[in-house]
């Protein structure tokens, strides 16, 4: 009974997502506007029929690119502030804690480049410009990971490979066609407030296989094979495909192998009692749900008290994998957040639709400009068709000749009489240059994008103050989009990150990428120093959560001032800001025992020689020549 209330529950959330078809559609507009696919169809119809338009009356259209331009200058600016930095997210600590900090950074550095978070990051920014809306999930999953081992069972030199399943903190970017969230709540509150988000993939085989063993491992596996039994039927409420943006190029229906067919060839038709029908593809729902377990009639402690669930579904019909989450302020661990966010919500505008306007205009009045110079080259005329030919007067070749047509006498055979130009003036055109260049001027003031900042070389009489000037002002309007984007996803995510390592991370050894020296990971110190860790990225890094600068003043002022020096360990700050800097391996660099004492040797010996030096001749003895 469970299963199917939840099984139930789940549709019927899927189905309330499908009621926001507009939110669809509004994906879809933008994805147009983006890859310049809608404008280009649309003139390539013929208006009256919706036939196609004959090949000499379709316009060649140059779409201005300027909102790809403000997209991409967002997203350029948030890969460089969060993903530039290395290590990605950086530990600071105290140095009572230092030897541990550096255990937790060498590992979420480990699961960052396992998991290869930064391309899910990048596609969320692009899905936040584009859309002012992404998503992140984050979970504790399994990876597939191949080891050597010596093997002691042969006299080969030839190492043993095993594969086996590792856990890491997984970085996913939603697929916004195919999400489906508590549309009651504004984005950023969904993770704390909502009462469900999930979303749907589809999977092969191999994949679902990989998974089921994964959650075998786990205990946590259930109805297995009738969900790999089952079939999928989308009538779009599950599924959605993304629009096709492009002419050159039509995706396949139906990717995939056929696993019955392929089973049914190897296996002898004795043999065929009681095989799995694996079926092309699967669609995999992963939800996560806020209710009260005594309510789906789960036993479970506090039963009447709201929990968290993961929950994994296979073609809407059966559940593989259920568990309580436990996360972070009883966050779901998939976050939303929007570039813009003023309280309005789902109907605040992205980058790309703010600048939309202006590139429609900037484009009627390129192509305006354009089609006069084509006009100017390839007049229009009135011809008579007995005389001369379509096909030839419609060439689109500068130099073609037009033959008349043979066997024509008389006035028909005047050529004069059978071809009359139509006059052109292009004199309303002429100022469309100019115009463009005010609109790409007005255009900048949306988002303080300006040339110099789309990495476009721009001339000007300005000082190197002035211009630095311009460009951290432009960088301020940016950085407002990054402190939103922090609070909203950034902060849960390293909270959600941190908990999982402290919660269900093993011991076991890395090598930190910085300086390549094997890591130790004490699971047990970790824990007992859980409060002092702070997690830094790069929009607060950690010169920032503490500052370096005023670190190296303080040092400066211990040098020259000796009371202090007695008080305070400069050789200590001096490891400390290496250490926020990035470079924590200063043993590498300290004198070993014999170097110090044979240099102490020398500084005494030298002592003594200046002491000599200082000394006083002796006085003149009697009878001594002074």
């Amino acid at each position: 009974k469970s299963h199917n209330d939840l099984v139930d529950y789940i549709n019927a959330l899927v189905q309330a997502q499908a009621q926001f078809s507009s939110f669809t559609e509004r994906l879809e507009s933008i994805d147009m506007d983006y890859y310049l696919y809608k404008k280009q169809s649309t003139r390539m119809i013929n208006g009256r029929d919706n036939q196609p338009k004959p090949e000499s009356e379709i316009e060649d259209i140059i779409e201005a690119p300027i909102a790809v331009s403000q997209v991409d200058s967002v997203v350029a600016y948030l890969t460089s502030l969060y993903l530039s930095g290395y290590p990605l997210f950086g530990i600071v600590t105290s140095k009572d804690y230092q030897s541990a900090g550096e255990q937790l950074e060498a590992m979420i550095d480990s699961h960052a480049i396992r998991g290869r978070w930064g391309r899910e990051f990048i596609l969320s920014f692009i899905d936040a410009a584009k859309y002012n809306i992404c998503g992140v999930h984050q979970e504790w999953g399994p990876i597939t990971t191949l080891t050597a081992q010596n093997d002691t069972t042969s006299s080969s030199s030839i190492p043993k490979l095993e594969t086996r399943l590792e856990y890491i903190n997984k970085v996913k970017s939603l697929d916004l066609y195919n999400s489906f969230w508590d549309y009651s709540k504004a984005p950023s509150d969904v993770s704390e407030k909502g009462e469900y988000i999930g979303y749907h993939e589809l999977v092969n085989k191999t994949e679902l296989k990989t998974e089921s063993i994964a959650l075998s491992a786990a205990m946590e596996a259930y109805n297995l094979r009738e969900a790999f039994n089952s079939s999928f039927a989308n009538d779009n409420a599950w599924y959605k495909a993304r629009p096709i943006v492009t002419n050159s190029l039509t995706p396949p229906a139906v990717p995939g192998v056929d696993w019955v067919a392929y089973a049914r060839n190897l296996v002898p038709r004795s043999q065929k009692v009681d095989y799995l029908d694996y079926s092309r593809l699967y669609l995999k729902t992963t939800a996560y749900i806020r209710i009260i377990p005594s309510e789906f009639g789960l036993s479970v402690p506090a039963p009447n008290t709201p929990q968290i669930y993961k929950v994994t579904l296979i073609n809407g019909k059966y559940i593989i994998g259920l568990r309580r989450v436990i996360t972070p302020f009883n966050m779901m661990p998939i976050m939303l957040g929007q570039l813009q966010e003023d309280g309005f919500s789902y109907q605040t505008k992205s980058v790309l639709e703010n600048a939309m306007p202006w590139q429609d205009a900037t484009t009627e009045l390129l192509n305006i400009r354009l089609s006069s110079s084509r006009r100017a080259i390839s007049d229009r005329a009135v011809y008579n068709p007995d005389v001369l030919s379509p096909h030839d007067v419609n060439t689109r070749s500068p130099a073609a000749k037009i033959p008349m047509k043979p066997g024509l006498r008389g006035d028909l055979a005047n050529a004069q009489q059978a071809y009359a130009a139509i006059p052109f003036n292009d004199s309303g055109t002429s100022s469309t240059i100019g115009d463009i260049n005010s609109l790409l001027t007005l255009n900048e003031y949306l988002y303080g994008i300006n040339a110099s900042k789309q990495g476009v070389f721009k001339k000007g009489n300005r000082t190197l103050g002035e211009y630095s000037d311009v460009q951290q002002s432009s960088d301020d309007r940016l950085r407002v989009m990054a402190l939103r984007l922090d609070a909203q996803i950034f902060i849960p995510l390293k909270f959600h990150i941190k908990s999982n390592i402290l919660l269900y991370a093993e011991e076991s050894k890395l090598v930190r990428q910085s300086t390549g020296t094997v890591v130790n990971v004490d699971i047990a110190t970790l824990r007992e120093a859980i409060l002092d860790f702070k997690v830094s990225d790069g929009l607060t890094p950690k010169s920032k959560i503490l500052p370096t600068d005023v670190l190296m003043s303080f040092m400066q002022f211990i040098q020259g001032n000796p009371e202090v020096n007695r008080e305070y360990d400069v050789i200590k700050a001096v490891s400390h800001v290496m250490n926020l800097a990035g470079i924590s391996n200063l043993d590498q660099y300290k004198r070993d025992p014999q170097e110090i004492a044979q240099r102490d040797q020398e500084a005494q010996q030298r002592m003594q020689a200046e002491a000599a030096a200082q000394q006083p001749p002796p006085p003149p003895q009697p009878g001594q020549q002074p």
